[in-house]
């Protein structure tokens, strides 16, 4: 029962990374661009800490 509790978490773990990294690349296309970093509603910066554990915001926290 043990295993497969184990298998489930670790499941949802992975699916959770998965989402992580697919953040992490749609960031990374954009982080040249002119507008990277900046909300798109509000258009002022979205402050580096935001960026670093949401790699893929796109509204600072006022707008979010």
């Amino acid at each position: 029962m043990d295993t497969i509790n184990n298998k489930s978490i670790n499941d949802a773990a992975l699916v959770v990374l998965q989402t992580k990294i697919k953040q992490i690349e749609e960031a990374l296309k954009h982080v040249d661009k002119p507008g990277f970093g900046k909300c798109r509603k509000c258009s002022q910066s979205i402050p580096e800490g935001r960026l670093l554990l949401l790699p893929g915001a796109t509204l600072c926290v006022r707008c979010a």
